[in-house]
């Protein structure tokens, strides 16, 4: 378990030797991709989240590959960043509800 601040000023990602913070993720979301307005111009990291990430390749018993692009990984970061807080046994001590699982 980490403090609020030092949890969201944590880096979770780098990206072009770039650190990015759970914070960085969710005001980049929030403050240019539609949260609250929508920039013209995302930050670089943001925009590498959203448009050709990487790829998964999975290897079958029989030794051949499948390559996925992942694209929108913006998504599976804030899904996360959302699952730790609404899993965070502060907030179920604030709501007055046991820990969740």
């Amino acid at each position: 378990m980490l403090p609020f601040t030092e949890w969201w000023n944590q880096v979770v990602l780098v990206i072009d030797r770039q650190p990015i913070t759970r914070r960085s993720l969710v005001l980049a979301a929030a403050d240019k991709d539609g949260g609250a307005h929508v920039d013209a111009a995302l930050t670089k990291e943001y925009e590498a989240l959203i448009v050709n990430f990487g790829e998964i390749v999975t290897t079958y018993a029989d030794g051949t590959e499948a390559r996925f692009a992942v694209d929108n990984a913006h998504f599976m970061a804030l899904r996360q960043i959302a699952y730790e807080i609404l899993n965070s046994p502060d907030l179920a001590a604030l709501l007055g509800e046991e820990q969740p699982h």
